[in-house]
């Protein structure tokens, strides 16, 4: 009986002593972007595709500071060469 005791406690120690390496050592998630201008200010490339002048026209035409750096920013897909990225 003593020695299934120990065996558990061994057990259990190993467990709490490999997960705390674990949480020490991991990176913290990163946080989350929750508008616009947060996602304009980083460094991620604005990708997208425009389907028609219409709606270039409109984008074009936004007064707002924020969707004015995004569309500076942006990067325009072309619909038959998309780049493939992993």
């Amino acid at each position: 009986m003593l020695g299934a005791w120990m065996l558990y406690c061994v057990i259990l120690g190993m467990s709490y002593s490999s997960s705390l390496k674990s949480f020490l050592t991991t990176p913290d998630m990163v946080p989350s972007l929750n508008s616009l201008a947060e996602i304009v200010d980083t460094d991620l490339p604005l990708k997208m595709q425009l389907y028609g002048t219409a709606e270039e026209a409109f984008i074009s035409r936004m007064t707002d500071p924020v969707h004015k750096k995004f569309w500076q920013k942006k990067i325009v897909l072309d619909s038959y060469n998309l780049p493939v990225e992993y």
